[in-house]
């Protein structure tokens, strides 16, 4: 049986000399420091250096550390680690910040009005997750935040008692699932939405519209054509800068002969709401499922983030790209987290057929199958693992062979006015037939959120195996739990309303976009793969407006009814 000891490091000098790898320290201070990071103020501070034109420091003061640091009385304060060991394994099972650690008050943005008992109890279902608890009783919560003195144990004791997740398995023989909006009867329902997330079921929501407002490549080249992109072309890697009304414009004609590019993630550096309003404005109105796809939903766990931290890398994004033409738009890869992604435009081809984009989806309960057989079938087309690298395209015999070898394969055809709903783990690969363009946002689901962390540990052990050693966490999963926790115990959560019927498993509230005036209430009927109203009913509270995304209900005009809230 191997020797188990726990050792005490000490941080001894300010985070930026402290961090640094010498020879003939132990192993455990070397390990120390390959599990953490500098304070803010240390990391500003050489922000601030490298930024520097002439490789010199600012002459604004210097920051004081928060992890080492002399008190008035003398004192030198210090953080300290304790490592466990056992044999030549080591973990990080506790941090001692002591009394200097800065303790910020976190401050929310105002809760939804959609917010209820029974949504913050389900949310904490990602909080309580036994698969962050190391073999040494650790946590990964344990290097996010300045604890209080007990506050991260009595956490732990509080969220013991939360319900835990229990992973849903995709059906056998399921199927897409399909909606249509243009019957007018308010479907999908929240219900349904959920539970096809949860058991990994791709959903498409067909009829979006929302007519003068739409999306189309008019509206891109008279608001922002002057707009200066990078377009890579999907064949040969290729990438070129130009202005967008240049690249645009072919958009709405079948006869050009134009090179398969694609304009991705725009705008790649600024916040959409912030870059361009007006059209985030008007994807937040063609959104299906606002409360958990929206940035600001009751049920979306980015929500919980506190205002001034760093928010995850997760959208809304637009996605303007001509016809592949020989090679596939965006090779196959897998989400951490769920994701919509709707289709604004899609030219039509010469005899005024239907255009759209090809989608390929790989069952995530057979994703494991499907990387060993990638990896066997494709050896030498890629690095690492053969999905995580995004370098692999699958074709329509790869899809039969993978049929055969019992993975389960969806293809879709999205046309326009489709939103396609990708839930988090599921293997997707997409491929444009025509012109088009679509927009994109991931959300955070608590159902899937052992999904997500598993996901988070592939593209980890990826990027190891490559040695990229510039990734970053840009979901940042472990933080998003624990500040759904912390808000949890605010004033504000702990005073919202309950309403039974909100409880995302069951809720028969609409999840129909904001634009449309539809029935609050429907039923469904998930186990056919389909839709079938049966009530209607009218709720005051579930009519207000949501006034939590940036009044859009109130910019646009829309009527209060156009909003649902679960």
């Amino acid at each position: 049986m191997k020797k188990k000891k726990k050792v005490t490091v000490l941080q001894y000098a300010k985070c930026k000399e402290f961090l640094v790898v010498r020879d003939r320290e132990s192993r455990a201070l070397t390990f120390v420091k390959s599990q953490i990071r500098a304070c803010r103020y240390c990391q500003q501070l050489e922000d601030a250096e490298e930024e520097s034109d002439d490789g010199e420091q600012s002459d604004s003061e210097e920051p004081g550390c928060l992890f080492f640091r002399k008190a008035k009385d003398g004192r030198i304060l210090q953080r300290s680690f304790v490592v466990t060991i056992i044999g030549r394994q080591c973990t990080l099972s506790q941090v001692k910040p002591y009394e200097h650690s800065a303790h910020v008050v976190p401050e929310f943005a105002p809760a939804s009005p959609h917010l209820t008992q029974e949504i913050i109890e389900h949310c904490l279902v990602a909080s309580h997750c036994d698969s962050r608890l190391s073999p040494a009783d650790g946590h990964d919560f344990v290097l996010l935040e300045f604890f209080r003195p007990m506050e991260l144990e009595n956490a732990l004791v509080s969220l013991d008692s939360a319900p835990s997740i229990e992973p849903r398995r995709c059906p056998p023989n399921a199927e897409v699932v399909n909606i249509e909006l243009s019957d007018g009867a308010g479907l999908p329902s929240y219900g349904t939405l959920y539970s096809a997330l949860a058991s990994g079921v791709p959903m498409v929501v067909s009829g979006i519209n929302p007519g003068e407002s739409n999306l189309t490549p008019a509206y891109f080249t008279k608001r922002h054509g002057k707009e200066i992109v990078t377009v890579v072309n999907t064949v040969s890697g290729t990438a070129r800068t130009l202005a967008l009304e240049e690249f645009m414009q072919d958009f709405g004609n079948p006869d050009a002969l134009v090179e398969p590019e694609k304009l991705k993630d725009w705008p790649p550096t600024k916040d959409l709401p912030v870059a361009f309003p007006e059209m985030f404005r008007i994807f937040q109105e063609a959104l299906v499922g606002p409360i958990l796809t929206s940035k600001f939903g009751a049920l979306n766990l980015e929500t919980n983030m506190p205002i001034g931290s760093c928010p995850p890398d997760t959208g809304p994004k637009a996605y303007l790209a001509h016809a592949a033409r020989g090679g596939t738009t965006t090779r196959l890869h897998c989400d951490m987290c769920d994701a919509v992604n709707i289709s604004f435009s899609a030219q039509r081809g010469r005899n005024n057929t239907e255009g759209g984009a090809l989608w390929i989806m790989i069952c995530r309960d057979d994703m494991a199958q499907a990387e060993s057989l990638l990896r066997q079938w494709k050896m030498g087309a890629f690095e690492g693992n053969p999905i995580h690298s995004q370098e692999l395209v699958i074709t329509p015999s790869d899809v039969d062979r993978l049929r055969d070898a019992k993975v389960r394969v969806w293809t879709i055809v999205q046309k326009q006015g489709q939103a396609v709903f990708i839930p988090a783990g599921v293997g997707h690969q997409v491929t444009n037939l025509s012109s088009c363009i679509k927009m994109a946002v991931d959300f955070v689901a608590a159902a899937n959120v052992l999904h997500s962390e598993r996901i988070g540990e592939e593209l980890r052990d990826h990027r190891l195996a490559i040695n990229d050693t510039d990734a970053e966490d840009v979901l940042q999963l472990a933080p998003m739990c624990w500040w759904t926790f912390v808000r949890s115990q605010t004033e504000e959560y702990l005073s919202a309303r309950s309403d039974p019927s909100s409880s995302p498993w069951t809720c028969h509230y609409s999840a129909a976009p904001a634009y449309l005036q539809v029935p609050i209430k429907v039923d469904t009927q998930f186990d056919d793969q389909r839709s079938t109203p049966r009530e209607t009913v009218t709720d005051p509270i579930m009519d207000e407006p949501a006034l939590d995304e940036l009044s859009l209900a109130a910019s646009s005009g829309a009527p209060e009814t156009s909003l649902h809230k679960a």
